[in-house]
């Protein structure tokens, strides 16, 4: 009997030929919705106060101390105070117990600068805050910003705790360290020290290095794509680990920058890349925009948090696309994170508290997780832009 039995071979070589375009189809369909989710909801913000020009203000500083200036006098106005082409002029100057000289400048940054009369020329002066809203009366007590009338200042720089931020980067090579044992891990020009997790030296991709900044540029209709073909298939990703070295008891300082609905993070004690992933073995301090990412729903995901184990606590992240200080600490299993000047995680690795939160969390399958005792640092590509800068170590 003839069942068409030729009929059916073309049919079954057709489906055959067909399977892969078809697996690739519902293999992009699958990318395509994980890159909608990713995707954050539009803010939008409405009775915004408008300058005189009738536009909105779009600086932090603009918006906040509008209310206080108003409280004053009804014709107070920041176009008065600070017009367009203000120089900066020295609003405050107090001194450290250590002798180093702490100056506010009036203008629309409301800076403050450390000088250091012994450093050399390049290093004489530092940067180390901004966005300070009262800077004409400044004095120091207990090594803390304050008023003339020792006052918190209308400015997250109030608690700042100038002797806990980390100097920033100077014209030295990477590994010169400073008296004081801290030693640059970036260089701030190159890649020197760092790669692709997993990868080569010589082909490091999406980061870049410019003007200070080590900067994370994301391109493509898919950002998150190295992280999934990492995770699923292996291979090299987009996190950069500094792989001169591992850390045993060590702090780290850094400052980090994130775009508005961004996620990345700061890895720590990695164990090394047998891992696909480097969150399977290392220690992560959040960096996420808070209110613009899905992940700020969840408290132990927030900014400064130690992810997925214990809540930043209290929350002292900045806005989308403003600088955060960082001092992560780890010294004989005792971990602290701090951000701006605050300590908001502490907590014992291996403790009771610890050894039950990694068996409720999703680190419960990953036996590795945590264990290593000396480990590699790692930023991570989550598919957002991310900026990182005066990344430095010193060993404790």
């Amino acid at each position: 009997m003839h069942f068409g039995g030729e009929k059916n071979t073309k049919k079954i070589l057709i489906t055959l030929a067909l399977f892969p375009i078809l697996l690739m189809l519902l293999l992009a369909a699958l990318i395509a919705v994980a890159y909608i989710l990713s995707v954050p909801e539009q803010r939008v913000e409405r009775n915004l106060p408008k300058n005189a020009s009738g536009r909105p203000y779009v600086a932090t500083l603009d918006y906040a101390v509008l209310p206080r200036l108003a409280s004053q006098h009804p014709s107070f106005r920041l176009e008065n105070l600070a017009p367009e082409g203000f120089e900066p002029k020295v609003g405050g100057l107090a001194f450290r117990d250590d002798g180093k000289l702490v100056a506010a400048s009036w203008d629309k940054d409301g800076a403050v600068f450390l000088v250091d009369p012994k450093a050399d020329r390049k290093s004489k002066g530092q940067r180390i805050a901004e966005l300070l809203h009262e800077p004409l009366g400044l004095t120091i007590v207990d090594n803390r910003l304050r008023s003339e009338t020792s006052k918190s200042l209308w400015t997250a720089e109030a608690w700042y705790t100038l002797n806990a931020i980390p100097q920033r980067v100077s014209a030295a090579p990477v590994s010169a360290t400073s008296e004081d044992g801290w030693r640059d891990i970036f260089d701030g020009e190159t890649l020197a020290g760092w790669r692709n997790y997993g990868g080569d030296t010589n082909a490091v991709r999406k980061w870049e290095a410019h003007d200070g900044t080590l900067a994370l540029v994301q391109s493509g209709p898919f950002p998150m794509w190295d992280m999934i073909k990492s995770a699923v298939f292996g291979g090299p990703g987009g996190d950069l680990v500094y792989y001169r070295e591992t850390f045993q008891n060590f702090e780290l300082g850094l400052q980090w920058k994130i775009s508005p609905g961004g996620n990345s993070g700061i890895f720590y004690l990695v164990k090394d890349e047998t891992e696909n992933i480097s969150w399977r073995t290392g220690i992560e301090m959040q960096v996420l925009d808070n209110e613009g990412h899905r992940d700020g729903q969840i408290k132990t995901h927030r900014a400064g948090s130690l992810y997925g184990m214990v809540a930043a606590d209290p929350e002292t992240a900045r806005a989308p696309g403003e600088w955060n200080d960082v001092l992560l600490r780890v010294k004989d299993n005792r971990i602290e994170h701090w951000l701006n000047g605050v300590k908001v995680v502490s907590i014992e690795r291996g403790s009771d508290k610890w050894n039950a939160l990694a068996a409720a969390s999703k680190f419960a399958d990953m036996p590795d997780y945590g264990k290593v005792e000396e480990g590699y640092l790692v930023l991570q590509d989550h598919g957002d832009p991310v900026w990182y800068r005066n990344i430095r170590v010193r060993n404790l």
